[in-house]
């Protein structure tokens, strides 16, 4: 998510699927601002990539970053 200004106007029509697979990207690019945004608009914490099963914690944490400090 590079287009930061645009997240407060595109959360709230976004599905479920999205908030969550954004999540998953947002935690890889250590974007805490956004991470609080779509947790607090929905987005799961335990939400899986279907391909690896990896959660927005792995995500952060495989990338070395430190998004929880």
């Amino acid at each position: 998510m590079r287009h930061t200004s645009c997240i407060d106007f595109l959360i709230p029509y976004a599905t479920p699927e999205v908030l969550n697979s954004s999540l998953l990207r947002t935690c890889q690019e250590s974007n805490l601002e956004t991470v609080k945004k779509l947790v607090t608009a929905g987005a799961s914490l335990e939400h899986r990539m279907p391909d690896i099963g990896s959660t927005p914690l792995d995500r952060a944490c495989i990338f070395d970053y430190s998004i929880f400090d």
